[in-house]
């Protein structure tokens, strides 16, 4: 009997010793931690605790374990280790402010500073797995973390900062979506064209004269993109006044003034947006429609008194607000040069 008593209070002894070493070589672990000397708290710790199996460690040693690993930027790990404390020290409690969440009402819930510093962490870990791999899973998880700490102002200001951040990245996203708008389009426009007068007795007797319009052109038109680029199709009907004169060296003088010209111009094209989400530049491939009331002389008539060209064009677009932007096309299409400076809303 008394050999038992003896064996007992030898392996209680034994055990209690081996619990105090255990406990003197967390804190040591702790310190180093603190110290900045990551791996040697890990080494410290893998002297009397079995890390090959996380399952059976206290959460002391978790915890440790998730802030170190955090530490190494081994975030997965490190979120593992950190949600093993979770279901080993608070699972009661986390299901509590789970459900809070989901109905906004964590305002009277109670959380254990220590719970918080762990959702703190976790936030951080999840922040930065999102940062490398764009998965929107991690993002959520991260954003739901800090919105626990920022409802019970758990360091606050950093909660902030990465909320404000993940807010930006959330915004930034979104934009990356395609969408359709469409703007209402008025303002001025410019053309040159060449104008051939042909002689009614011999169809091979052309004559060319410059033709100078200015009017003003009303439409709009339809985007389709994101922040980034896109496409845009524009239109606008134009009525404007022009001015034919002889080109230099001309056998035949022919002027007129104030000549009625109406029309139609059409331009699909793609857009870039290098610097901000209101400004844009691109090329397009317009299409342009005139019918003038030209008139014809004794001996010649104007050919083509209503034609259809084709070309390239830049587009700028310049926002001064969410709304408003002042908007410039120059279009090139043969012998007609069109410049259009118009203001544009959208809605």
């Amino acid at each position: 009997m008394v050999l038992r008593v003896l064996l007992l209070f030898t392996f209680i002894t034994l055990n209690v010793a081996h619990a105090q070493n255990r406990s003197l070589y967390l804190k040591k672990a702790q310190k180093e931690f603190f110290k900045g000397k990551t791996d040697r708290s890990l080494q410290t710790l893998n002297k009397f605790y079995n890390l090959k199996q996380p399952h059976k460690l206290p959460s002391s040693v978790l915890n440790l374990l998730g802030l170190i690993y955090q530490k190494k930027k081994n975030f997965t790990l490190s979120s593992k280790l950190f949600h093993l404390v979770i279901r080993k020290s608070y699972r009661k409690e986390h299901n509590r402010v789970v459900k809070e969440l989901n109905f906004d009402n964590l305002e009277d819930l109670d959380i254990n500073p220590k719970l918080l510093r762990i959702y703190y962490h976790l936030g951080q870990n999840y922040y930065y797995i999102y940062s490398k791999t764009n998965n929107f899973s991690y993002f959520n998880a991260s954003r739901t973390y800090f919105r626990i700490c920022d409802k019970k102002s758990h360091l606050a200001n950093s909660t902030k900062r990465y909320l404000n951040s993940l807010n930006e990245k959330l915004d930034y996203v979104q934009s990356l979506e395609k969408t359709i708008t469409f703007y209402a389009n008025a303002g001025g426009i410019l053309f040159q064209e060449t104008i051939t007068l042909v002689n009614k007795s011999d169809d091979k007797d052309e004559v060319d004269l410059v033709s100078n319009n200015e009017g003003v052109c009303v439409g709009g038109g339809m985007m389709y993109g994101n922040i980034k680029h896109g496409w845009d199709v524009y239109g606008c009907f134009y009525s404007a006044a022009a001015m034919i004169s002889n080109t230099v060296g001309s056998s035949v003088q022919y002027k007129q003034k104030d000549v009625s010209v109406t029309g139609l111009y059409m331009s699909p094209g793609y857009y870039y947006r290098p610097y901000d989400k209101l400004s844009s530049i691109g090329l397009s491939v317009p299409l342009f429609y005139r019918q003038a009331e030209f008139s014809d002389t004794d001996n010649y008539s104007v050919k083509a008194k209503g034609q259809l060209s084709a070309g390239i064009a830049i587009d700028a677009k310049w926002g001064f607000t969410e709304n408003w932007s002042i908007d410039m096309r120059l279009s090139n299409m043969g012998s007609t040069n069109v410049f259009i400076n118009s203001v544009s809303y959208r809605f």
